[in-house]
């Protein structure tokens, strides 16, 4: 079996919007949906902020930190 590798894609929203909108029929589907983007990125959001706030504490720090489970950071 081929071996994957992680390839991070980078994605911009702004351009992706543009290029879609073009399309027949996108415009007023995606603004039919605008209620349940708004109320899935408002429930999405307090979980990619503790993730990050999570992971960030974790890493080590160039300061010596103390970490919040009582080690020192190396």
């Amino acid at each position: 079996m081929a071996e994957l590798k992680y390839r991070p894609v980078p994605h911009d929203q702004k351009a992706f919007l543009a290029k879609a909108r073009a399309r027949k029929g996108f415009s007023k589907a995606y603004n039919a949906l605008a209620l349940e983007y708004q109320v899935a990125g408002q429930m999405l959001e307090p979980a990619l902020f503790t993730r990050v706030r999570d992971e960030t504490a974790e890493m080590p720090s160039e300061t010596g930190a103390w970490s919040r489970e009582g080690g020192r950071h190396t």
